[in-house]
């Protein structure tokens, strides 16, 4: 028997996709020899629908944040952070967020409950005693350097810094599938290390480093997240409804 031709069908179930299924046979005869070629295409299309209400209470409401005038910290925290919601590479995601740890630092640095380890004048002393071994033509950008890095030595270094800025923000804890995991020296510790080792271009096994920049960035948009909305409340915080353009009025009435 020779079978020629197309044979199509059409399945359709309340309440499930829409299924469309075509098969295609032909038979070739070789003398005594028969060869079947058969194809069959499947395609399934689903679609759905969803319309979501919320009520928030008025007083959850601040107007203030809503209409406030550009801020150039927020604006640039914003776009780091959403730029490491894109479509970059797991390290691009790393560096966008990291920015805004390193924001933290500079900007909130009054509050990082730290102690210089020597004073202007042991730092002045440590100088004077080295200017006379050091070449007149090298001189002047390795004191500059030495200096400035005998200001910075503190006596709880860059994690400790950093974990004392957070706990002012607020932020010392983050919700990972509905547990509570601390924000702490442990954390923070890992996700400095990574950038150091990222930045100083130390050689890295090509098998960890997709896990661990990938479980650093998710680490970061928890804690990032909670500082965007810091800053942004705090950039608010002496502003009041009146200063805004509501509707087209100066003020409210």
């Amino acid at each position: 028997m020779i079978f020629l031709g197309i044979l199509s069908c059409r399945c359709i179930r309340r309440n499930t996709p829409f299924v469309e299924i075509k098969r295609k046979a032909l038979e070739e005869k070789d003398g005594n020899n028969k060869t079947i070629y058969v194809e069959h295409y499947v395609y399934i299309n689903a679609s759905a629908y969803c319309t979501l209400k919320t009520k928030i209470p008025f007083a959850e409401i601040n107007i203030g944040e809503w209409f406030s005038e550009k801020d150039e910290l927020v604006e640039f925290l914003m776009n780091e952070y959403y730029s490491a919601l894109g479509t970059e590479n797991i390290k691009s995601k790393f560096f966008h967020l990291f920015a805004m740890i390193e924001f933290c630092e500079k900007e909130y640095e009054n509050h990082n409950g730290s102690r210089r380890l020597l004073s202007d004048d042991e730092v002045n002393m440590f100088i004077a005693g080295t200017e006379k071994l050091i070449d007149t033509e090298k001189r002047d950008k390795i004191i500059s350097k030495l200096k400035d890095n005998l200001i910075k030595i503190n006596d709880i270094g860059r994690v400790g810094k950093l974990e004392n800025i957070l706990k002012w923000m607020g932020i010392e804890k983050y919700t990972q599938f509905g547990t509570d995991k601390a924000i702490d020296k442990r954390l923070l510790s890992s996700i400095i290390k990574l950038r150091n080792k990222s930045f100083h271009g130390t050689k890295e096994n090509p098998e960890d480093v997709e896990g661990k920049y990938a479980d650093a960035v998710e680490k970061l948009l928890y804690i990032d997240e909670k500082i965007l909305d810091f800053v942004i409340k705090d950039s608010c915080q002496d502003k009041t409804v009146d200063e805004y353009l509501i509707y087209g009025q100066d003020k409210l009435p």
